[in-house]
């Protein structure tokens, strides 16, 4: 029953470390491993009153065989000698030796990547050995629990402290005893390497060019003229400007799109010879292209024309209607602007 009581303190662990999920930082991958432990095997029957003297606690080892299935189960096969003990008695002594071959299950947690406590469950398979007032040879298997835990100094070698018992070794020939055996020992991972670390991405700017916008900007048409009410642009029979801040929307928009050109038409109304019209709706037309130049405007996108008094727009007859006609246009024509998305 006793190794019974053992089976049911360590179980519950083992089936609660195998519901966790492992630290997320820590990557794994299968390998084998082996290694041997060196220690003291513990036979806590080894004499019964009747003797005067006798030695339970001996030397003691293990070699062992495992694979790392995933982070919490590795089955392990083991070859333990359990040691040699004695007991003297008036009528003599009995002594002898037990070994078995171990075939367990580990369950452990990976607290950290380098430590890792576990438990072990599995059966023996023993035989054991006694001379002198009982001797004997047996074979027998018996259930075993263990607790460790494993260090690991580099990705491949480990060092292991670990306690075992063992129930119910011998027979009526030999005797009955039970045993604990305490090793240290190192064990050596064959295939196993340090975690590899996802390389920090790199991260790229790139910027995406997008295709400029073209936006049609329609026609656009500036009348300045001496219709009655409105400031005189020139003084009579002269191209001297008198008002100027009639073109100030023109002078902006000029501005604001460099690519735009611009055609100023002067005009004149019916008094006069057709020749002197015609040239001082020129001179005028020159004046007001040298006057938006003064402001900014780019020379390169104006034309200056005179029409004389060809281009009527009201009745000469009147004083309304030749006020009309003495006018300056200014026309712009349809262009297109392209303008880059960000």
């Amino acid at each position: 029953m006793k190794y019974k009581l053992i089976l049911l303190t360590f179980l519950p662990f083992s089936f609660s470390t195998l519901a966790s999920e492992p630290p997320s930082y820590l990557p794994f991958q299968s390998y084998w491993y082996a290694g041997a432990g060196l220690g003291q095997g513990h036979y806590s029957n080894g004499s019964n009153p009747q003797s005067y003297d006798s030695v339970r606690d001996r030397f003691a080892g293990s070699v062992y065989l495992g694979y790392q299935v995933n982070p919490y189960l590795a089955p392990e096969l083991s070859y333990q000698f359990l040691g040699s003990a004695y007991a003297n008695y008036e009528q003599g002594q009995i002594s002898g030796d037990f070994q078995q071959v171990v075939l367990a299950a580990r369950f452990g947690y990976p607290l950290t990547t380098s430590l890792y406590p576990y438990v072990k469950v599995g059966g023996a398979g023993w035989f054991g050995d006694s001379e002198g007032l009982r001797s004997g040879s047996e074979r027998g298997f018996s259930p075993i629990v263990a607790a460790g835990v494993e260090y690991a100094f580099t990705p491949r070698l480990s060092g292991r402290l670990e306690h075992q018992y063992t129930d119910s070794l011998g027979a009526d020939s030999i005797g009955y005893t039970d045993h604990h055996l305490t090793t240290l020992g190192l064990s050596w991972r064959f295939g196993h390497s340090a975690p590899v670390t996802a390389p920090t991405p790199e991260v790229v700017t790139q910027v995406v060019e997008l295709p400029p916008v073209v936006q049609i900007v329609e026609k656009r048409q500036f009348v300045y003229s001496e219709q009655k009410g409105n400031s005189l642009l020139f003084a009579h029979n002269s191209s001297v400007l008198n008002n100027t801040s009639q073109f100030a929307d023109v002078v902006s928009f000029l501005k604001q799109h460099p690519t735009a050109s611009a055609v100023i038409t002067g005009h004149t109304d019916s008094t006069g010879s057709d020749k002197y019209n015609q040239w001082l709706s020129e001179r005028r037309a020159i004046s007001v292209a040298n006057y938006l130049v003064s402001q900014g405007v780019q020379s390169a996108q104006l034309t200056s024309v005179g029409k004389g008094e060809t281009a009527s727009v009201a009745d000469n007859t009147t004083e309304n209607g030749r006020a009309m006609n003495r006018r300056v246009e200014i026309t712009i024509p349809e262009f297109t602007v392209t303008k880059t998305v960000k």
